[in-house]
């Protein structure tokens, strides 16, 4: 496949504020199962926007809109949609219990049961917007990437 220019898409980085400390205080079954449940329901979220997910990465989420079908200027309205989604997804996640002391900077937090209470996680979103080459690299495990 050729690589195929976009003249204005938007993109979404999502990923898990703490992961690394949260992370390396849970047996690797509970850091595997609640990744696979949070991004899962993720996958079922965005399915009511005009969003392709990209690709998972550890504790990451990408995700974009207007590539690979393109949708105009509504691609930053979409990506914004999807990530307030998002938010309410992970704060309501059933892989997570809400923490009582909430922090003071707007962030939403979420303990994993077995996790102590001082090992929060919390889920930032960021978006850009601009132009972008897509297409699908590699031959034995091909990827379609931004």
């Amino acid at each position: 496949m050729i690589a195929e220019f976009y003249k204005s898409v938007t993109v979404s980085f999502s990923d898990l504020d703490n992961f690394v400390d949260w992370m390396s205080s849970v047996p690797p079954v509970a850091v595997i199962g609640t990744v696979t449940a949070l991004f899962s329901a993720f996958d079922g979220a965005i399915q009511e926007f005009d969003v392709y997910k990209v690709e998972t990465v550890r504790d990451s989420y990408m995700a974009v809109s207007g590539i690979p079908v393109r949708c105009d200027n509504q691609h930053a309205v979409e990506i914004c949609r999807m990530a307030f989604t998002l938010l309410r997804v992970f704060a309501g996640s059933e892989a997570a219990v809400m923490s009582t002391g909430a922090p003071t900077d707007g962030r939403t937090v979420v303990a994993h049961p077995q996790v102590r209470p001082h090992s929060l996680l919390g889920l930032r979103c960021g978006i850009h917007s601009g132009p972008c080459a897509a297409g699908v690299i590699g031959m034995r495990v091909p990827r379609y990437c931004l």
